[in-house]
Formats: structure tokens, C-alpha cells, sequence
């Protein structure tokens, strides 16, 4: 298992989402950036976001579907990324912040 699937499952995403369902799959955008700290340093973040559209640009063009809100978990919204420290497959640390797309 890849590191981005291990931090899916150790963040709990696995368990709310079926990331096998290829359909699903071109709502949601996730994997790892870098977030400067300071001039020399860059932190490891794994971010998620999930939109009620298509986030490539030809199935958004294609596909007039939007995902409805009880897709979500209570806690999530479309267009949010959700960020995550993952220092290793042993993190399971929360979610470390959002930051709202709209």
C-alpha cells in the first residue's frame, strides 16, 4: 500500500468514502504538498477536498451531476480542503486545519 492510501486510512477517509467507486473519484482531489515554514524548511502536509462538481476540467464540462450534501459526513463541506500532518504510517493525528475554497 502506497503512502497516500495509508494516510486515507489512517485519517479515517477510507472508512467514510469508497475511494474504488471511479465515479466518486473525479469529485475529490487529494494527495501531499510541501507548506513553507520558514526560508529553509517545508512541512509535509496530506490534504482532501471533495467538490459537489467534477474537479477536472473535462468531466466538469461532461458531467452536469452535482453530488449531494448527505454524501458528506456532518463535519465536511464541498470545496474545502482539509490539511493533515502524516509523519509516518503510525500518525493518526487530526485533521490540522481547512481552508474554504469559496
Amino acid at each position: 500500500m502506497d503512502e497516500v492510501h495509508k494516510c486515507l486510512e489512517k485519517k479515517n477517509l477510507k472508512s467514510i468514502f469508497d475511494f474504488n467507486d471511479k465515479n466518486l473519484l473525479k469529485y475529490m482531489c487529494f494527495g501531499f504538498l510541501f507548506k513553507k515554514k520558514d526560508k529553509l524548511k517545508n512541512q509535509k502536509r496530506f490534504f482532501f477536498l471533495i467538490s459537489s462538481r467534477p474537479v477536472s476540467n473535462n468531466d466538469y464540462k461532461q458531467d452536469n451531476v452535482n453530488l449531494e450534501s448527505s454524501t458528506l459526513p456532518c463535519w465536511m463541506n464541498f470545496d474545502t480542503l482539509y490539511y493533515y500532518k502524516f509523519e509516518n504510517e503510525l500518525d493518526d493525528s487530526k485533521q490540522k486545519g481547512e481552508i474554504s475554497l469559496w
